[in-house]
């Protein structure tokens, strides 16, 4: 079930575990949590996204418990996505401030997979709900066979929908952003490639005077422009496979380290849109008889691991700059200086932009 406008009111879950054919009824409402992390041998507050989800939520939605029972989520306990536990195992206690600020002390019952579909936090529905602004809920799943029509006639702007149905209006959402996201791109390329074609009239035009001196020691034309065209191939092409070995060392490391492995693990397109839908949670556990009213999010990919905190995107934004502010000052203006810049340059935009596009998710 969701809602057409903030929410859902709390009595909404309950209402919907007492028609016949429902087994299971959970609601969701999203939070944010501040916790420590530990991050490259060091713990670092970070605020992380999460989830107040309902006793039943077993039944309801799969993380991939790799550790725990997701079922023993109640009272002062919590389940973390595998990249923020670190050194908790089940049983520790993990101490983290709740969106009102308050501070607990909570035992972890599970470590989970799939944090980049659900969140890096699950804590307890009620848990979240004593302390949140909102008595609303985002969304209720359902699962079973049964018809809701008296629950949303009873609450006004409640409604279900069908997980395909519910994949539709989230792909549009991600379409939208990813056209955004396109225009960012293209602004940035156009300024780079302005600056690129700037530089190599000026580097072109300072060489004037070597030019008329060949032609007057008997070089023709079609000699000199030969000769800038092979000089323009090697050093571009030393240029470029220096930058882009730098980026790719950088970006390599970075891709190692959200998805498990060196290269993406989704094609491109398919990738910008799981990373646009990560915050909402994850699919419903699947069944053979799957109800129409079953209100879920969407069966999309999920990548394996997939948390790299924002303070080692920004470093890796700054590792690329200062290749690119070294390469100004060591190579001076010439053509390996310009290509050099162009492939960091573009290096640094592209990791910047993924820092935004997951923002919804790690502010």
């Amino acid at each position: 079930m969701v809602a057409s406008g903030p929410g859902l009111p709390h009595g909404v879950s309950e209402s919907v575990r007492l028609v016949p054919g429902v087994t299971a009824a959970t609601p969701v409402k999203r939070t944010t949590v501040v916790m420590a992390v530990k991050e490259m041998g060091e713990k670092n507050l970070r605020s992380l996204n999460g989830s107040g989800i309902g006793a039943d939520a077993a039944a309801t939605m799969d993380p991939g418990v790799s550790s725990g029972r997701l079922g023993d989520l109640r009272g002062g306990t919590v389940a973390l996505s595998r990249d923020v536990a670190g050194g908790l195992r089940v049983g520790s206690t993990a101490p983290l401030w709740l969106a009102d600020g308050t501070r607990i002390r909570a035992r972890v019952v599970a470590v989970y997979d799939r944090g980049l579909g659900f969140g890096d936090v699950l804590l307890p529905h009620d848990v979240v709900a004593a302390h949140s602004a909102s008595p609303l809920d985002d969304r209720v799943l359902v699962r079973g066979r049964a018809d809701l029509s008296a629950v949303t006639a009873a609450y006004a702007g409640a409604g279900t929908v069908t997980p395909d149905a519910f994949q539709a209006g989230l792909s549009q959402e991600i379409r939208l952003q990813g056209f955004v996201s396109l225009l960012v791109v293209a602004a940035i390329t156009g300024f780079i490639l302005v600056g690129l074609v700037t530089t190599l009239a000026t580097a072109t035009a300072a060489r004037r005077r070597e030019f008329a001196l060949l032609r007057l020691v008997g070089a023709t034309r079609r000699q000199v422009l030969r000769m800038l065209r092979l000089e323009a191939a090697i050093v571009l092409g030393t240029g470029i496979a220096v930058g882009g070995l730098i980026a790719a060392v950088t970006l390599t490391a970075f891709a190692a380290r959200v998805t498990g492995l060196p290269l993406p693990s989704v094609p491109l397109w398919n990738a910008r849109r799981s990373s646009s839908a990560w915050p909402d949670p994850a699919p419903p556990r699947s069944s053979s008889r799957r109800a129409p009213c079953c209100a879920g999010a969407p069966s999309l990919p999920l990548l394996k691991g997939a948390s790299m905190s924002t303070s080692t995107r920004w470093t890796l934004i700054c590792v690329l700059i200062g290749v690119n502010v070294l390469s100004n000052v060591v190579l001076g203006d010439g053509w390996i200086q310009i290509a050099v810049s162009a492939v960091t340059g573009l290096a640094a935009v592209a990791v910047l932009i993924d820092l935004l596009l997951r923002g919804r998710r790690e502010p």
